[in-house]
C-alpha cells in the first residue's frame, strides 16, 4: 500500500501510515473521515422530492405552449394581412334623386323605377314614375285659379275631389261599375300636412282593364300651384307596391 499523504510504501495489513500517521486502509479513512465531519459540523444538502420537479417542468412546458400558440396567431395574422389587402366596398344608395333645375320641387323614387319627364308650361310639372305598366305613380302640377285662391283651403279642396272623380270615370273599363260620387270623395278625403304643405289624401278601388286596381291620391298645395300625385297598382300587389310608393310622398318636397 502506499500512502497517500506522504508516499511511502506501507504493509498491506497496516491502517495508518507509519511514517506520517495517515489513515491508509478505507475503513481507517472512513472512520477519519466521520470524526473529522462531526468535529467540522458538516451540513449534507437535503433530499429534493421528486414530485416537485416533476410540477416545476410540466409549468415551464405550459408557458412554453402558449407562447408557441402566441406566435403562431401573430404568424398567421400578419400572413393574412399581407396576403388578402382589405377592399372597401361602397355601398349603392337605395334611391334615386330627383330635383328641378331651380330645386323648387325635389323627391327620392326607388332605383329600379323609371321617370319620363312630360312637356310642360314652364314651373310645372308632369312625370311618370313606373316600374311596371301596372305599378306607377303620376306626379302633376297646375296653377291655382286665382278666384280658388280666394277661397283657399275651401275651394282647393272642392277642386281636388272633382279632379279625384273625373280620373276615376276616366280610368274605370267596367261602365258599370260606377265611381264613388262626389259627396263620398268629399267625406273620405283625409286633410293631412306633408312636409309643411297643406295636403289631402284619398284611396280608391276601381276594375281597370278587367283587374282590379287600386289607386292613392294626394294633393299639395304650395302658393299658387297644385300637385297632384296619383299612385296604381293591381289590388293584389298593393301592399308590394306600397313602400315604395310612400318613398315618393314621403319625400316629396316643395
Amino acid at each position: 500500500m502506499i500512502c497517500p499523504e506522504c508516499g511511502s510504501y506501507q504493509p498491506d495489513e497496516v491502517k495508518y501510515c507509519g511514517i506520517c500517521g495517515e489513515p491508509i486502509a478505507p475503513e481507517a479513512r472512513a472512520a477519519s473521515f466521520l470524526v473529522e465531519s462531526m468535529q467540522e459540523n458538516i451540513e449534507l444538502p437535503l433530499r429534493r422530492r421528486p414530485l416537485l420537479f416533476v410540477w416545476g417542468a410540466l409549468g415551464i412546458l405550459l408557458i412554453l405552449a402558449l407562447l408557441a400558440a402566441m406566435a403562431l396567431l401573430l404568424f398567421h395574422v400578419t400572413r393574412d394581412r399581407r396576403s388578402t389587402p382589405r377592399v372597401e366596398v361602397e355601398m349603392e344608395p337605395e334611391v334615386n334623386e330627383y330635383s328641378t333645375a331651380d330645386g323648387a320641387v325635389r323627391f327620392n323614387y326607388p332605383l329600379l323605377w323609371d321617370l319620363e319627364e312630360r312637356d310642360t308650361d314652364w314651373g310645372e310639372l308632369n312625370l311618370l314614375l313606373s316600374l311596371t305598366r301596372d305599378k306607377q305613380v303620376v306626379i302633376t302640377s297646375e296653377r291655382l285659379d286665382p278666384d280658388l285662391m280666394l277661397g283657399y283651403l275651401d275651394e282647393t279642396r272642392d277642386y281636388a275631389v272633382d279632379l279625384i272623380y273625373r280620373d276615376l270615370a276616366s280610368s274605370r273599363s267596367v261602365p258599370s261599375d260606377p265611381p264613388p260620387d262626389r259627396q263620398r270623395i268629399s267625406e273620405e278625403m283625409l286633410p293631412l300636412n306633408l312636409n309643411g304643405r297643406q295636403a289631402y289624401s284619398y284611396k280608391a278601388e276601381l276594375q281597370l282593364g278587367g283587374v282590379k286596381t287600386d289607386f292613392l291620391y294626394y294633393f299639395v298645395i304650395s302658393n299658387e300651384l297644385l300637385y297632384k300625385l296619383r299612385c296604381s297598382a293591381p289590388a293584389d300587389l298593393w301592399e308590394e307596391a306600397l313602400p315604395d310608393f310612400m318613398v315618393i310622398i314621403g319625400t316629396f318636397q316643395v
